[in-house]
């Protein structure tokens, strides 16, 4: 826990006039802890620990079976109080038994007043630390796809590539939360597809979704066998300017809806005046692999050091990394010197794109 994370709960409770806060998903404990994490399994976003933070205190309650691991590995450094429930009662209604007046919490569980959008708000602007950490992980995230593209091979199917990744993940103490990962023709077909017995030929595509301390990275690599032809390449130039495009856009106090306006003049420009229809365009990340996808409804605004992915596509090839807005301009967390770029210039600034590695 750091202590600015704590003030800003307790700014939140001054402002919402609430008495109480209860945390019990995964992204919030991880952003309030400073990175641990209150789960068993992967595939909920409750976790099995809850913060119950006051004015006067901070208490994590769990069950009897967690306690022991969360002091010893999660919550060692932390100033909070631990109460445990008997796995065989229900930890909602025990939470709430400590509850005195008026409660938020980030789901709106056991009667409490649902402070999510809020809670995500104060989360946006991430903290130098925070930065630091998000940098080394998003670094090594992309070196690990950046890696496999550099050796696997035709013949290979999606599911042993897709394990050759998770395989360096896990190894890494990296969470592989979302890993596509398709050859060929599975490219045109789906915007999301799940690895299979498919058998890589001539290209692959590599997405990777990942979490570390609670922070997520997103990227999608391309690696091709053999000469890349004119009409392929021009596209992966198109998408590779509108992506630098919709980055440039993306500064402090800039509003969402506007990035997603200039992200449309971005495609129509390129000669690709629909294909912004096929798929969402990504947005802020962070604390959740998507904090929002961005619309030409959405109502937020752009913060200092805020966390963005954006994952523009059209059929055949998709362009996506996870940067932070710096006052300086956009820190690009998952670009490594030894991947083959694009460079795109906007308004005189250059910004250096994935390209597709040509094996």
């Amino acid at each position: 826990m750091t202590k600015l994370n704590h003030s800003k709960l307790l700014s939140l409770m001054e402002q919402e006039n609430l008495d109480g806060i209860l945390l019990a998903r995964r992204d919030s404990f991880s952003w309030f802890t400073s990175g641990s994490y209150n789960y068993v399994l992967l595939s909920t976003e409750i976790g099995i620990a809850y913060l119950y933070i006051t004015r006067k205190n901070i208490i994590c309650i769990t069950s009897e079976i967690e306690k022991d691991r969360l002091l010893e590995e999660e919550l060692f450094q932390e100033d909070m109080d631990i109460v445990t429930c008997p796995w065989y009662k229900d930890i909602d209604t025990f939470a709430s038994s400590f509850f005195k007046g008026k409660i938020g919490s980030d789901d709106g569980r056991v009667g409490t007043i649902h402070v999510l959008p809020q809670l995500k708000a104060l989360r946006a602007g991430l903290s130098e630390d925070e930065i630091t950490h998000y940098h080394s992980f998003g670094q090594k995230s992309a070196e690990i796809v950046e890696n496999v593209c550099r050796i696997c091979m035709p013949g290979m199917t999606e599911h042993e590539i897709s394990g050759m990744v998770a395989k360096r993940c896990i190894t890494e103490g990296i969470e592989p939360v979302c890993l596509l990962v398709a050859a060929d023709e599975r490219i045109d077909r789906y915007k999301h597809p799940i690895p299979t017995q498919n058998k890589l030929k001539h290209v692959l595509m590599i997405v990777l979704g990942a979490q570390y301390r609670g922070l997520n990275i997103s990227l999608t690599r391309f690696v091709q066998f053999g000469k890349m032809d004119k009409s392929k390449y021009d596209k992966v130039n198109s998408l590779a300017n509108i992506h630098a495009q919709i980055i440039h856009s993306t500064v402090q106090g800039v509003p969402y809806k506007t990035i997603f306006e200039n992200a449309i003049t971005a495609y129509k420009m390129e000669g690709y005046e629909h294909d912004w229809k096929l798929h969402h365009q990504g947005g802020p990340t962070g604390y959740s692999c998507r904090e929002e996808i961005i619309s030409l409804d959405s109502e937020g605004i752009v913060l200092k050091n805020q966390a963005f992915a954006f994952n523009p596509s059209l059929k055949g090839i998709k362009s996506e990394d996870t940067f932070v807005v710096k006052e300086e301009g956009c820190l690009l967390l998952t670009r490594t010197a030894s991947w083959p770029i694009i460079t795109c210039v906007v308004e005189g600034k250059e910004y250096a794109m994935a390209d597709v590695l040509i094996r």
